[in-house]
């Protein structure tokens, strides 16, 4: 299988995050096999580097950063912006998660995690870009 062919599979699977988990299923190979793919990948331009072990194929700074961790969802000030609730131009992506991480650049946005109990996590629904 040649990086076109997981790059197709990855398209059609419709996460904007990839891992090594992701491609070793679509190219049927180990998990350290599919690193070497990866590095093929991005030196071709097909992904771009997020943070250790993910990688963007989208250019959509939003979509990818929803994606990162689940579950989580865009919020707060960030939210606003996107549904044109505020004029404020942003240049931090704020993500609610139930999980403890540190925040990671993408593009010319800074996405910051924050961590709130499970319970208070609902209420939100998907939206994929078109």
């Amino acid at each position: 299988m040649n990086i076109y062919q997981i790059r197709d599979g990855i398209a059609e699977s419709g996460n904007p995050v990839v891992t090594n988990r992701i491609v070793s299923v679509i190219a049927g190979v180990s998990i350290a096999s599919s690193q070497v793919y990866l590095n093929r990948m991005m030196k071709a331009g097909m992904l771009t580097h997020i943070e250790r072990g993910r990688y963007a194929m989208q250019a959509d700074p939003f979509s990818v950063a929803s994606n990162i961790v689940f579950p989580s969802y865009i919020s707060f000030v960030t939210a606003f912006s996107i549904n044109q609730l505020i004029d404020q131009v942003i240049d931090r992506i704020v993500i609610v998660t139930s999980l403890k991480r540190r925040g990671t650049p993408f593009q010319e946005y800074s996405i910051r995690f924050v961590s709130m109990k499970p319970r208070l996590i609902f209420g939100y629904k998907r939206i994929t870009s078109t």
